[in-house]
């Protein structure tokens, strides 16, 4: 399904706060060392449709990795933040 210019747009920006949120979400359940969460979290990037219609196939990897490490490193989720913010930087450039 093909969207609307408005629709891309409203939906990159979507994407980019629920991706913005999820980094957060990742921080704080990191520190806690809150495993349980973080195969949600993971879960969720998975299966995010935004992230799949721009063709953005690493946040549903991403997803896949946190979904199925029972004990993730810190520095596993430490990249994991690394690289879901490189994608947020790259979706923020292309909306300006």
């Amino acid at each position: 399904m093909q969207l609307s210019k408005l629709g891309e747009q409203k939906l990159k920006q979507s994407l980019i706060d629920t991706l913005r949120n999820q980094i957060r979400l990742l921080e704080i359940t990191a520190e806690n060392k809150n495993y349980k969460e973080i195969k949600s979290i993971g879960h969720s990037l998975r299966g995010n449709s935004g992230a799949a219609y721009f063709g953005l196939i690493q946040v549903g990897e991403i997803g896949r990795l946190l979904e199925q490490n029972n004990d993730p490193t810190e520095n596993t989720i430490l990249a994991v933040i690394h690289e879901l913010r490189g994608i947020v930087n790259q979706l923020s450039m292309e909306s300006e």
